[in-house]
């Protein structure tokens, strides 16, 4: 059976946070990114198969972070114009983004002992 890899709100929590701080993001860009993969980061997808005796496990998928990001970097998406700040012209803090979040989606970085 094969897993999806997925990054879990408690991931984003420990992990990803951390990097986002560590890299020098302003929490405007910090809070407007974590805006923007909220919806994706409390979904199950619905072609997921559920595991057994187990629940489908919500997060963000590869897909949903290659389809966000692309938003996130055309100004004319919905979620570029919805949000207070224009991440779109912060190119270098979209690459960092989409190379921590590609990290988080490598490895389970959330703990099993919590």
């Amino acid at each position: 059976m094969t897993e999806i890899k997925k990054i879990t709100q408690k991931e984003w929590d420990i992990f990803i946070e951390p990097q986002f701080v560590a890299n020098g993001f302003s929490r405007q860009i910090r809070e407007a990114l974590k805006a923007a993969f909220f919806n994706d980061i409390r979904d199950a997808d619905y072609g997921e198969v559920k595991p057994f005796m187990g629940q489908v496990v919500p997060g963000i998928t590869k897909d949903e972070l290659m389809q966000t990001m692309s938003a996130l970097r055309d100004p004319n998406s919905a979620i570029s114009k919805s949000q207070d700040i224009r991440l779109y012209k912060y190119e270098a803090v979209l690459n960092k983004t989409e190379e921590i979040l590609n990290q988080a989606l490598e490895g389970n970085k959330e703990s099993r002992w919590f």
